[in-house]
């Protein structure tokens, strides 16, 4: 089992508070008009065709929703019928996401397609599947970014992320974090499950596992693209049921593809062991940062490569992490 602690996300809420539901305003759901979800009615009708809110178009959240409510929530889009269109959070959140049973393709949404994408949106909650499950997406192969994902997922099949259970060709996830417990068979990661296109600028500080000996890390389970700029913190130690160290690392599981300029939290333990000599940037372990250099803003925006008009840095110096500035 590979484990790290959890630690809370905050998350203010909604950056964007004004607004409501569909009007009469000439929404149509284009780039520039698009559909507005103000309510969990709202966020449950986007992509169902009903009034035209179809996969393909465009949506912005203008408040927090709260689903709880909904025992059983039905991602967006699927693997038959993905997602194509634009979902805009607009910074806000989205709280009490339940999905429960063993289908494939669990998340808020199920399959986010080529050229679609879903940004500025917060999501917690707990999720149940088999194979494919993710906080945000199930399966990915359009962008990610600007998300985080905080709660539970479970699943007893393979591919398992916090952000997407897989991240497929063309698939990009940028600028988001977990602070979840992410647990599965095969392919677990603690922002992707398996990556075969581009995962950057992300962290992660929650808890991922896996109960059988394959692929698990810290930020993706399995690479076979690329990884870079990110970073798994907090960690205390890497582990699965096997003991073979090909299995586990602290940015990537098992990696056959690129990885440039990670870095994990240097308390973590490799099946008891203090990783060492064989921390770098370029390999799966990534190199060693201590709480002096997460701690400054220097390190965020030089040595990790990070943006500080996309994340906020200001609280770092006294132990908290990177915030994502649209939700502040």
């Amino acid at each position: 089992m590979l484990s790290v602690s959890v630690l809370a996300f905050a998350a203010p809420g909604c950056s964007n508070p004004a607004g409501g539901g569909i009007s009469d305003d000439g929404e149509n759901g284009t780039e520039a008009s698009p559909f507005l979800v103000a309510d969990a009615a709202d966020l449950a009708k986007v992509g169902s065709g009903i009034d035209g809110w179809t996969l393909g178009k465009y949506y912005k959240m203008t408040a927090d929703i709260d689903i709880s409510t909904t025992a059983d929530w039905t991602p967006i889009g699927s693997n038959a019928a993905p997602f194509t269109g634009t979902f805009d959070g607009g910074g806000c959140k989205i709280t009490g996401l339940s999905i429960t049973g063993s289908d494939t393709y669990r998340g808020l949404f199920g399959y986010v397609d080529s050229g679609a994408a879903v940004r500025n949106a917060g999501v917690s909650g707990t999720i149940a599947g088999s194979s494919y499950v993710g906080g945000i997406a199930g399966r990915n192969s359009g962008t990610i970014e600007n998300c985080y994902f905080t709660g539970i997922i479970t699943a007893v099949g393979n591919y398992i992320g916090s952000i997407t259970g897989y991240n497929g060709t063309g698939g990009t996830v940028q600028n988001s974090c977990n602070t979840g417990a992410i647990s599965g068979a095969k392919y677990a990661g603690g922002i992707v499950g398996y990556n075969t296109a581009k995962v950057e600028n992300c962290y992660n500080t929650g808890m991922v596992s896996s109960y059988t000996p394959s692929a698990t890390g810290g930020i993706t389970g399995y690479n076979a693209g690329s990884v870079e700029n990110s970073v798994f913190l907090m960690g205390t130690e890497v582990k699965n049921s096997s003991t073979a160290s090909s299995y586990f690392g602290r940015v990537a599981g098992v990696n056959s593809g690129t990885l440039s300029n990670n870095y994990a939290h240097n308390g973590m333990a490799e099946n008891n062991n203090i990783a060492a000599a064989e921390n770098m940037v370029s390999n799966k372990n990534g190199a060693d940062i201590d709480i002096v250099q997460w701690g400054s803003f220097l390190w965020w925006t030089g040595t990790a490569g990070w943006d500080s008009t996309v994340w906020d840095f200001s609280g770092v110096d006294a132990g908290s992490y990177p915030q994502l500035r649209v939700f502040l």
